[in-house]
């Protein structure tokens, strides 16, 4: 690669990206076409399963390719009784709290996660 004595350019000129968002970007940053879709800042607008928005951006989510995990936190209530605030992504996980047996029998109850 062969250095040169240029000097960035930092005036900010409107960009579309691949997604059709407008955008402002240094005229710098136009020139390396790697760099070009990883310069929206655009918020995500995809509905993830959960039903909660997307927290990253169109560049995060390589422009609506892969998405954050959902980390908004929803209280659970486990069938056992026990509850907490768990995150959207760590849903399906089993009740890690003590079971109490409420009766003498010797098996504990199989509870579906």
């Amino acid at each position: 690669m062969r250095k040169t004595n240029q000097l960035e350019c930092g005036v900010l000129v409107p960009y579309k990206c691949s997604l059709g968002h407008q955008v402002q970007v240094r005229c710098c940053d136009l020139r390396n076409k790697e760099l070009r879709d990883r310069l929206c800042t655009h918020l995500c607008d995809f509905t993830l399963e959960c039903g909660h928005r997307c927290k990253g951006t169109c560049s995060t989510c390589l422009q609506n390719r892969f998405h954050r995990p959902c980390d908004q936190e929803e209280l659970i209530v486990y069938t056992c009784g026990h509850s907490r605030q768990q995150r959207c992504h760590e849903l399906g996980t089993r009740c890690e709290q003590q079971y109490i047996k409420q009766c003498n029998h010797d098996d504990e109850p199989r509870i579906p996660t």
